[in-house]
């Protein structure tokens, strides 16, 4: 049994979580966010090693008291120095084959498929993305420190969705979220993201990155070569869209996307609204449309297709987005994501 006892919490607050996890980073405990008793309890399957992580978001302080009674095996056993996040994996970049290893490529290409576990170390900060700085002397990522992909394999698409199935089945809302990455991108750096959203969220379904062939570079003509590809990829992101939310009748599928995979999004929503006639659900819960690096009269024309392809669809803006204000010189026209 392990008990926390909170002590300072306003009940009417409602802003502090608690998260157990075990040593290899999977979410075992999660208190419920509707209950405003201070005391969690949680009683593990098996005898083990966990941690705990309250995040509290208030302006108060809490004090926390945790009880347990674990065995004298269990206390000596070493606590690895970082986490491990699944995160499953949909890209139509071109695969490239080096020594041995899959990496993914910046051309459009066929589906492929797969899983990538991600590290998140012990001492990291919600939404940060920790990576090596050579200002600190860091030549190479060290997990115990860095959000990095530890591994990555391409399986079959059948096998892909079969795990999808099956990490839908285990979990308590039987969700999913798909994460679809802007400009300037490269694969890994997607799926580091993922996992890093995945963790801080406490996600306990699959987690999902959808990589469309980004250039990963600054370079004017990289920025064109990027629209060029978004465009190209909505067709193959619609097709995943419909393909996941077929793996279940149960799955909830919400959808995040940032900057220029708006633009992927955008398109894909846009014919998937266009297929709703009520009274169907929309095949989509919660599509988040963070600062869209699209044409703003563009998105107001496909704006009432988008919000018929879920439940909810927000669209977060900012008049201090630098990036923003680069892709409006380059196009010549606002962006659906400036604010102001």
């Amino acid at each position: 049994e392990l008990t926390v006892t909170l002590q300072g919490r306003a009940p009417a607050e409602g802003t502090v979580r608690v998260y157990v996890f075990d040593q290899a980073g999977v979410l075992r405990g999660l208190d419920d966010p509707e209950v405003t008793e201070p005391v969690f309890t949680w009683y593990p399957a098996t005898t083990d090693r966990y941690y705990v992580k309250v995040a509290n978001t208030s302006q108060s302080p809490v004090t926390l008291r945790i009880e347990s009674n674990p065995s004298k095996e269990v206390r000596e056993r070493p606590l690895k120095e970082f986490a491990s996040v699944r995160v499953q994996f949909a890209t139509n970049r071109q695969a490239v084959v080096t020594e041995g290893a899959v990496k993914f490529g910046v051309e459009p290409s066929q589906m492929s498929y797969g899983y990538a576990d991600v590290s998140i170390p012990r001492d990291h900060r919600m939404g940060e993305l920790e990576a090596p700085s050579i200002w600190r002397l860091e030549l190479r990522g060290d997990p115990a420190k860095h959000v990095l992909v530890l591994e990555a394999k391409r399986t079959a698409e059948a096998a892909f969705f079969k795990q999808i199935t099956d990490r839908v089945s285990m979990s308590a809302k039987k969700e999913a979220f798909v994460f679809v990455h802007g400009f300037n991108v490269a694969f890994d750096d997607a799926v580091r993201r993922t996992g890093q959203m995945a963790y801080d969220l406490a996600f306990e379904g699959p987690a999902i990155t959808f990589s469309w062939p980004s250039q990963a570079s600054l370079a004017p003509l990289d920025y064109t070569k990027d629209q060029r590809n978004a465009d190209v990829s909505s067709q193959a992101l619609q097709d995943f869209l419909v393909r996941l939310k077929g793996t279940s009748p149960q799955l909830t599928v919400h959808l995040v996307a940032h900057s220029m995979g708006n633009r992927v999004v955008a398109r894909a929503l846009e014919r998937l609204g266009a297929d709703v006639r009520p009274p169907a659900n929309p095949p989509l819960q919660e599509v988040a449309m963070m600062g869209p690096d699209i044409d703003a009269e563009l998105f107001r024309q496909a704006a009432g297709k988008i919000a018929a392809s879920a439940q909810h669809v927000t669209l977060y803006a900012s008049s201090a987005d630098l990036a923003l204000k680069a892709a409006q010189k380059v196009a010549g026209y606002p962006r659906a994501g400036e604010g102001g």
